[in-house]
């Protein structure tokens, strides 16, 4: 039960200060031509390394709160950011990557598979053509990027459980 609360307290701190640095530091600074998202990373990670459960269910927050922060189109981050949780947990069975370069090539595939989906899904919502405005530059530039922090959140998350896990025994609170 410990290990469920910490967990839980882990993604959504990540999550808000993932969300903060995207929306507050990096818009202004980029001028909203890049979106810089460490949210899709710690998507895929929820959908590999979670049960279906708890990870469907912080997956559906996190895309919550990323939608209700940004004041865009309204549900097409919860709608994107739960297909992206979808498919992850389907390729799950049948593609496990442990090497950083798999991953990476892994995570470009889903990031992309994100992307497009996402300006889809603005498409489909808005009545207007997202795809076509952005240009393939700074499309290919985005799905690169965020790529590379998707596997940066992997790497984070397995050390944070890895340090979490080497606490030992006699610094915990032990009862009566």
């Amino acid at each position: 039960m410990r290990r469920k609360i910490r967990d839980w307290f882990l993604v959504i701190l990540f999550a808000l200060l993932g969300i903060f640095f995207q929306f507050r530091l990096m818009a202004p600074i980029l001028k909203d031509r890049l979106e810089l998202n460490l949210i899709v990373g710690l998507i895929i990670w929820l959908g590999f390394f979670k049960n279906e459960t708890e990870g469907a269910l912080m997956s559906f927050i996190i895309s919550y709160l990323l939608g209700a922060v940004s004041g865009v189109w309204s549900g097409v981050y919860l709608f994107s950011g739960m297909s992206l949780y979808l498919l992850t947990q389907f390729l799950k069975e049948r593609f496990s990557p442990l090497k950083p370069g798999a991953q990476l090539l892994f995570s470009w595939g889903l990031v992309a598979f994100y992307q497009i989906f996402l300006l889809f899904s603005a498409g489909i919502f808005v009545k207007k053509e997202y795809l076509g405005e952005m240009g393939s530059g700074y499309f290919l530039l985005e799905i690169f990027i965020n790529g590379i922090f998707s596997v940066l959140v992997f790497h984070l998350f397995n050390q944070l459980d890895n340090f979490f896990d080497r606490i030992p025994e006699a610094l915990e609170t032990r009862k009566a």
